[in-house]
């Protein structure tokens, strides 16, 4: 019997045990503040999942983020994005970030 672990996948350990998550959290919000009208960029986001025993490990490659990344950003003051995690047991969690909307300024010059 072989096992295979892929190293970039923190949802398995050695023996495939993986306690129960807990919470989740954005560790890092997008470098760049959504802008309105332009396409969402959540470059720079982390997103870490805290399990029973206290461990903690960043999922961001394995979240879905509502709305998705590209979607055109709101004319509002601000914009929640969802990030989902489906751990291993099955279990989703998730978290909410809200994130104020930059309103793009102009400067003419007479």
């Amino acid at each position: 019997m072989s096992l295979t672990i892929k190293a970039r996948d923190a949802r398995l350990s050695i023996l495939g045990y993986q306690p129960e998550v807990e919470r989740l959290y954005w560790s890092h919000l997008p470098t760049n503040l959504p802008s309105y009208g332009q396409p969402l960029d959540l470059t720079g986001s982390e997103i870490t999942a805290v399990y029973v025993n206290g461990e903690e490990a960043v999922v961001t490659d394995y979240c879905t983020f509502s709305p998705a990344e590209g979607a055109t950003v709101p004319n509002e003051p601000t914009m929640t994005v969802t990030a989902t995690y489906t751990a291993r047991s099955g279990k989703i969690v998730k978290a909410d970030a809200l994130l104020p909307i930059a309103v793009p300024s102009y400067l003419r010059i007479v």
